[in-house]
Parts: C-alpha cells; structure tokens; sequence
C-alpha cells in the first residue's frame, strides 16, 4: 500500500541538506553563482533598499538591474572591478540556471533573506548561515543589451522573448534549514500560516513575526522586545554580508538573524526526485495504487540488437515477469540492455518511453540506437523542453509519416516465417545448451569434464593411452546407459593416470570452474581478483622466505660458535690436564 503518510516523510528526508549546501551555507564567498544583495549598490547606493521594498509588496514583478546609467570613465579602478564582478556573477547565474533546467528541467534561481546564524548542536564548531525564507524568482538576460538583466517574480520570458505573467508562486520557509533543526535539535518548527500566504506576499510586519518566531524556538530567552531590534536593523541601509570568519568570531551559543540576502541557485542533490513527490502528493487521490493493471506482454523476445545470454534472458522473461531492476557498475552493459529493451518494444509496436536523471544517459542510448541503424534512430525523439522541443518533434513524425506512405506494401507472411524460424532456431540452440548444462558424472556438466580434461592435458602425457585406448569405443549418443560404458572406460583412465604421478599444476587456480561465469565480465572479475590474491601471497611468501632465511642463518652462526667455544674449552682443558701431569 502506497502511505500518504509515507510520502511526505520521504519528501523530508530528501529535503535534508548538509552543512556546506547553499540553503545551511549561503554566504557569497568565491561561489560564482552566489550574489549579495548588497553588491546591487554597486550601480547605484539605492537599489538593494528597492529591490527589498519591491519584494515585499508585489507578487509578481519585473526588476531591471543595467549599467546604463552609469559613467564609467568617472570611477576609480577598485570601483569599475567591483561592477566587473557583479556583472560575472549575475552572467554566471544566468547560465547555470539555464544549464540547470536543461539537464534536470528545473530553475532554481531564487533570493534568501534574512540569514539565520547559529553553531550545530551536534559540532558547534559548525557555524549554520542559512536563510530563513526563500522567494522562487527568475533572472533573464537581456539580447539586445549588454550588461542588462532582469529578475522576475511569477512571470517568464516566452518564446518571443516577452516577459509574460505566469503561475503564482509563494514565498516560504527555507525547508532544508526547518529538517536540520528537527533532525540536529528536535526542533519543530510551524509553516508560515496558509491565510498568510494568499497574497503571495510577505511584508516587513509578517517577517519580522514569522523570524521571531524561529528565534523563540530556537533561544528560550527571545521576548517580544526583540521586535524593535528587528525593526531598526530592517531601516538600516544594506551592507555587505561580514566574512564567515568574522561572523564567527562574535557567535555565542544563542542563534540570531543577520537581515542581509543572497542570489543564489536554491537546488537540493534530489530535487528532481522531491519534485515528483511532489506532484504525487498532489495529486494522490487521483492515483488507484492498489488496483494498477500491467498489460500482458505479447510479442517475440528478440531485438535487433546484439545482445548476451543474460541480457536476453531479461527480453526471454518480459512475459513471466514485466518489472525489471538492472544494475551494476559501469562496463556491464546495462545501456546495451535498455536498447535491447526499446528495439524489441518497437518491433512489437509498442510504444516506449524512457526518463533519466540526467540527460547524458538519454544521449548515451541515442548514440546506441544511432550505431544500430539511422533508420531505427530516427524513430527517437529527446525532450529537453517541452516548449522548444515541441515542434521538431511534431515536423519529425509529420516527415515519417509521409516517407512511410511513399514505401512499398509491408509483406506480413514473409515477416511471420522469418519470426517462426527465428524461434525454431533459438529454441534449437537453447536445447544444446541445455544439454550442455546437464549433469552427467559426478554433478558436472560436459562443459565441466572437457575442462578438466583440457586442464589435465596440459600436465599429463596422453601419449601412453593412445595405445591402450580405442577413441571409436566411445558413442557420444542421448542414450542414458553409455553412462556405464563412459564409467568403465574412466576406470580404465583412472588407474593408468595413477602411472602419470602429476595430476597437480601451477594453474590450478584457474581451474574451469572460473569460465562457467555467464559473462566474460564476470569471468575477468575472477581472474583479476585471483591474481591480486596470489600476488599478495607471493609478497607475503617472499617476507616469509625472507624472514626464515635470516633465522636460519642467525641459527647456523650462533650453532657453529657455539661448537667453537666447545671446542677451545677442551682444548684448554686438556692442555690443563697434560700441564698438571
């Protein structure tokens, strides 16, 4: 059963974030996709202030930023490398937001004010700068302009390139920061009040409310009084964010609220994943988990790629069991099994629909199908974005169809033989692998017994059998009772490999066992451990040697003197006995 209750809690945890993620860590530092708001002044000492003004009034809005009107032979050095940096770091934001939504379909681009300052109850020496609430905004380049941009809030650039309304979306608390403090101190602390939020807007009174209240859950000496301090900081001009270090250096164990804002990228690691859940969540009513129905798979398990026994054991199986979870590290071939996957689905006609993560997999089974056959990849489209990939992907089918209509009638008997063969002749292969897999003597299988017959070969000299056995005697013949006759021959073996004497070999290791892995992955996996075992035991052997050959040595000196001295203590013994003569 799929637990609303489960969900959300999922959803939390994916929000979690660690300590060096933009929503617990956004100071601007050297990041080049971080802005502080203070550096809007750069162009003009008024504009960070209108910006904030702006923000907490409108719910939607267009917020031009340019450096239009400013003379630039008029400034000293350190100010034009002050505009210099402002205009990389909004150039910097702008791309990879736009990278961000190609790769994962998502804009992140937002602002978050004020900053909560507070040492981790779990390592205090980790200082968490986090912003309280983040606003979802969008930041467009101008084409027809150099440094010119523009920061939205609930509108978008189309496709002519004007800015239009969009949906509506609210400002709220910073998510990532409210799971740290529930999993860091078992804090709790509410969402903003939903009638709070129909506007869409939070004003100056609304925030320093909602900060006050973090701060009363946070510190249990936090009055009311802390209000006008909130006030008078808030009709302060914006300077810039202090250095993490100086931030540290003046923070005791209380948290406090520091009213300065950054540009940033607000994007989790999972957020595409939080995303879905999302959707899920909202729209769970509208899911019959308990009653889902998966059509039977009818149709040849074959593709027109190449494919080995286990990935052709994933299309043999479709039928018996739909749902399929393939892993692995890379080089397994894991991609060449989902193309095996989408050109059985298309010889099938069926229709088949691929998401990853990420867009370098969708590429990377393009180019599998591109390899395949042109004709195959031009059956594939790959979205990006739904918008601007919409009518290439129209024309693409529109050119398909009308190439289709130009071919010559599709002969379906001559299709259903070729298919029939085809079956006849796997099912035919598949009967001798199966006859190779069989146990025959002692449980191994004839691929096993050739092995070791290969294996002994190497060590053993043959020569005196020939002599002594007659190969025609042996039938090779699906007759269960040439077992008996294969038994007395091999005793026959038996006591003439006892003349041999050498049954043993260097390679023993590689015994044939080893090649009756399913891949030949699997099977260099087992040698390249076996070698680095044995390597390792031969160092270790070696030390050995080593060790016992000292031992040896030290043993031989100190025996050899030690019949030294026996031997000059008899010799003075007996000259003593002549001498008292």
């Amino acid at each position: 059963m799929t637990d609303l209750i489960f969900l959300k809690a999922l959803k939390d945890k994916l929000k979690g974030g660690n300590t060096k993620s933009i929503h617990l860590n956004v100071l601007p530092g050297r990041f080049a996709t971080r802005l502080d708001l203070a550096n809007l002044n750069y162009i003009n000492p008024n504009i960070a202030e209108s910006f904030l003004e702006m923000l907490f009034s409108k719910a939607n809005f267009e917020y031009k930023i340019s450096f239009d009107g400013i003379e630039l032979s008029s400034l000293q050095a350190d100010e034009q490398k002050k505009l210099g940096l402002l205009s990389k770091r909004l150039n910097s934001l702008n791309i990879e937001n736009d990278d961000n939504y190609k790769e994962h379909g998502i804009k992140t681009f937002g602002f978050g004010y004020p900053i909560l300052i507070k040492p981790s109850k779990q390592d205090p020496r980790k200082i968490i700068k986090a912003p309280v609430f983040i606003w979802q905004l969008e930041l467009v380049k101008a084409t027809n302009k150099v440094n010119t941009w523009s920061i939205l809030r609930n509108k978008v650039r189309n496709e002519t390139g004007r800015i239009v309304d969009e949906e509506i979306h609210s400002v709220g608390l910073n998510e990532v920061l409210l799971s740290f403090l529930k999993s860091d101190e078992n804090i709790l602390i509410p969402q903003i009040n939903e009638e709070l939020l129909e506007d869409a807007i939070i004003d100056k009174d609304e925030l320093i409310d909602e900060c006050l209240k973090v701060l009363k859950a946070l510190n249990s000496n936090t009055t009311d009084n802390h209000k006008e301090s909130f006030y008078e900081q808030l009709s302060q001009s914006i300077s810039n964010i202090p250095e993490p270090t100086t931030l540290e250096s003046y923070t005791n164990n209380n948290a406090w609220i520091h009213f300065g804002g950054v540009f940033g990228l607000f994007r989790t690691q999972k957020e595409s994943i939080i995303t879905d859940i999302d959707r899920i969540i909202e729209g769970f009513n509208k899911f019959d988990f308990e009653n889902l129905e998966i059509e039977e798979f009818i149709g040849t398990a074959h593709s027109a790629v190449e494919t080995d026994p286990s990935q052709q054991g994933i299309l043999s199986t479709l039928v018996s069991d739909p749902n399929k979870i393939i892993q692995g590290p890379p080089g397994t071939g894991k991609s060449q099994s989902l193309t095996a996957l989408i050109t059985n689905a298309l010889a099938n006609n069926l229709k088949c629909l691929v998401v990853c993560e990420k867009k370098t997999a969708l590429d990377v089974i393009k180019n599998n199908l591109f390899k395949e056959h042109e004709q195959l990849a031009a059956l594939v489209a790959v979205i990006e974005d739904i918008n601007k990939d919409r009518d290439g992907i129209v024309n693409s089918v529109r050119d398909r169809v009308q190439l289709n209509s130009q071919h010559t009638y599709f002969n379906q008997i001559n299709y259903n033989n070729a298919c029939e063969n085809l079956e006849n002749t796997v099912s035919l292969v598949n009967k001798q692998h199966n006859q190779l897999d069989k146990k025959i003597y002692r449980g191994k299988t004839w691929t096993e017994l050739v092995g070791e017959y290969l294996k002994l070969q190497k060590v053993s000299n043959f020569q005196k059998l020939k002599s002594k056995l007659d190969y025609k005697l042996f039938k090779f013949q699906q007759d269960e009772s040439e077992l008996d006759i294969f038994n007395s021959k091999i005793r026959i073996g038996k006591r003439l490999f006892s003349e041999v004497k050498r049954l043993d070999h260097p390679l023993e290791i590689l015994s044939d066992n080893v090649f009756t892995d399913e891949t030949s992955r699997g099977i260099q996996l087992h040698i390249e451990e076996t070698i680095t075992r044995t390597s390792q035991n031969l160092v270790n052997l070696k030390s050995e040697l080593l060790s016992d050959t000292y031992n040896y040595t030290k043993w031989l000196d100190e025996h050899y003197l030690n019949q030294k001295n026996q031997i000059i203590n008899s010799k003075n013994r007996i000259e003593d006995e002549i001498e008292s003569y």
